[in-house]
Order: C-alpha cells, then structure tokens, then sequence
C-alpha cells in the first residue's frame, strides 16, 4: 500500500485593504502557504454583508460603507483579514477622440487617445475596434492604430461602462518613392517628326502607390510644348529640349530628351 504524504497549510495571507465600486465584483487575491500545500481550499465570510457580499465569483460592493472579508483555510482553520471599503460609482457620460481624422503610411503606427467624462468616472475602460481590419488594424486595449493597405477605415473607441462611443477615420497611404521616364526601349529620349505628338511612359514607384499623378514641363516651349497633366508632348520646330516629370507626392523628378525633326528620322 502506498501513502500519500500531505503537505499541511502553514499560513495564509491577502491584501490588507482595498477599494470596490457599489454593484461590481472582484476576486480577492488569496495567497496559501506553501504554494504546494495539499488543501488549497478556503471560504470568505463578511462582517456586513449589507456592505459587502460574498458569492462564487468573489466580493460584491452592495451599498457604501466599509466591512472586513475573512479568509478561513479549510486546513488548518488559518485566517486573514481584508478591509473592503465601498464607494459610489461615478458612471461614463461620454467619450471624445484626440483626432478625428488622421493620415498614417502602410507599416507605420499611431495611437489614438481616448478621453472620458467625466474625468473622474469610476471606470476608465476603452476597447478598440476596425472597421476594416484589411485597411487599419487597431490593438483591442491600447488604442495603437496599425497600417495595412491603403485606403480608409474607422477606427472606434467605446467605453465598458455605458458603450458610449467615438470615432477616427484613418486613411492608409502608400507613398511614392521614386519615378523613372522611358521610351519602348526603357530609354530616357523620345523622337517626333515635326507633324506627330507623342509621350514617354512614366513608371512611377511603387506602382501601388496611393498618389500615382505627376507634373510634367519642359524647358524649351520654342521646340515643343507639353500638358503639364498628361505628359503629351506637342512639336513646335526642330530642336532639342529636356522634359521634366515631378511626382505630386513625394516630389520625385526624372528627366528624358526630347527631340523633334523632320519625317523619315529615327526613333531615339
């Protein structure tokens, strides 16, 4: 026969006071000693249970007041005493945002900051959520907005105390980082007889981009003329002249060689 050796309780502590809203519920936090005592059981019991209950899932603050739970071990009948004071609740009339409207790139962060009224409401508790977690994604306590792909989605902050809500649209950008302007032979020149039009093709990265415009010029307007938005270069006589092409976000430039001459010329 085999006989199982019992380690007995040799004390028991907990918090010696703390502070409970009227109408919530809280664990007491129990330490046993050992931590490897065989018995881990215990009751609680209240001095006034008009001030403080005690139930399966803890201590209820009933009404205002102090009263003091007692831990009981169930080996060794060893006790602590906790003094619970219960106070008024002051409940959440209303949430605001720091922003209500906010710019951050794809892979970067921001936090968003929620304030509640009034300041001194009893419980201060926000939970955050996405409205389109393939856009923004946000961290359900902390508020930290996350960009994911470019585009908009609202993020919101409710309180656990009255669901009273707020809400940030964010927009996700992809920035631009670089443009390049080539002919069909990823050359940057272009050739036009003097009675045709034509364009380079610009190559503006990433091609994803959220802002894929550009700003085209050209400086010599006595051999060809260009549309500033499209890029479509006009002949006015024969000659040579730089077209210049300027991202709108980012400011990223490239130039090419423009050049016009009579028919039956080569393209460059």
């Amino acid at each position: 026969t085999v006989s199982l050796i019992e380690t007995a309780v040799t004390d028991v502590t907990v918090d010696s006071s703390i502070t409970l809203f009227v109408s919530t519920t809280k664990q007491l936090p129990v330490v046993i000693a050992p931590s490897n005592a065989t018995n881990q059981n215990f009751t609680l019991s209240s001095s006034d249970e008009a001030i403080v209950r005690v139930g399966a899932f803890g201590i209820e603050g009933v009404s205002t007041g102090t009263a003091t739970v007692t831990v009981t071990t169930a080996d060794g009948s060893f006790t602590a005493d906790c003094e619970v004071t219960v106070v008024p609740i002051t409940s959440v009339t209303g949430i605001t945002l720091n922003k209500a409207t906010t710019t951050i790139e794809r892979f970067y962060t921001e936090t968003l900051y929620a304030t509640i009224a009034p300041v001194d409401a009893s419980i201060q508790k926000v939970l955050w959520y996405s409205s389109d977690e393939s856009v923004a994604t946000v961290d359900f306590l902390t508020g930290l907005v996350y960009g994911v792909y470019k585009g908009t989605a609202t993020i919101t902050a409710m309180t656990t105390d009255g669901e009273f809500v707020a809400s940030c649209l964010v927009t996700v950008i992809i920035p631009v980082t670089g443009v390049t302007l080539t002919n069909t032979y990823s050359r940057s020149a272009i050739t036009l007889d003097d009675s045709s039009t034509g364009s380079l093709t610009t190559n503006i990265f990433p091609s994803d981009a959220s802002d894929l415009s550009a700003t085209y010029s050209i400086d010599d307007t006595s051999v060809a003329t260009v549309n500033p938005t499209t890029g479509l270069i006009t002949p006015v006589d024969y000659g040579k002249a730089t077209l210049t092409v300027t991202t709108n976000d980012g400011g990223y430039v490239d130039t090419a060689t423009v050049v016009i001459t009579g028919k039956d010329t080569y393209t460059v």
